[in-house]
């Protein structure tokens, strides 16, 4: 049997998601495709989330695919949709 040396794991797609004014975790209510924020119409929900909440983001993912593999990267692209720093 021969081992990987490495492998990558794409974990763009649809999740469960779920935004909480508090840092416990919440129920996952919605869904979500990654990589897009919230507030883009990309990302299937178009909504305003309030400063300070939580976003809690949940997918199974299917490891023992990868169990001969040495080298496990995980790539989670997110689109970050901020101002300018200056």
């Amino acid at each position: 049997e021969t081992t990987k040396l490495y492998d990558a794991l794409e974990l763009n797609g649809v999740w469960e998601f779920a935004v909480s004014e508090k840092d416990a975790l919440p129920a996952f209510d919605q869904e979500i495709l990654v990589p897009f924020w919230p507030e883009s119409l990309l990302s299937g929900l178009k909504m305003q989330v309030a400063p300070g909440s939580y976003l809690f983001y949940r997918r199974q993912v299917p490891l023992l695919r990868y169990a001969n593999t040495r080298t496990l990267s995980i790539i989670l692209g997110l689109k970050a949709l901020l101002p300018p720093p200056w």
